[in-house]
């Protein structure tokens, strides 16, 4: 099993480069300034943090959800580094197939309907 912390490549302060799998997605994990990220402050080794931003996207179409998590958000904010590990080793795994299946940009308001609430 690969550490993802390997295949972080800062190109700036606060941003590494995401991480493109075989299978066509992308996983963005960030760390530094402004990010939700522990600490939040810029270094350049991403040993040196205990918690990230990730986030998935499908170049075709933007923020996914090819893992089906309980996200909240399109970013999940101060995932633990065990967690990011598990969550990188499962999107590796996942067929190029199921990603290209994916045709729908992830929005946690995507059900959100404005006629039904009460007024």
């Amino acid at each position: 099993m690969s550490d993802f912390r390997n295949m972080l490549e800062r190109t700036a302060p606060g941003h590494f480069a995401p991480i493109e799998f075989d299978n066509g997605l992308r996983m963005s994990i960030q760390a530094g300034n402004g990010m939700y990220s522990s600490p939040r402050e810029n270094r350049s080794n991403p040993h040196a943090y205990s918690a990230f931003e990730v986030a998935f996207v499908k170049p075709s179409i933007g923020f996914v959800n090819p893992l089906g998590l309980d996200m909240g958000d399109q970013v999940m904010g101060y995932v633990e580094t065990d967690k990011v590990q598990e969550m990188y080793e499962a999107a590796k795994a996942i067929s190029p197939e199921t990603i290209e299946a994916i045709n729908t940009e992830y929005s946690p308001w995507a059900s959100y309907d404005e006629d039904s609430e009460e007024e």
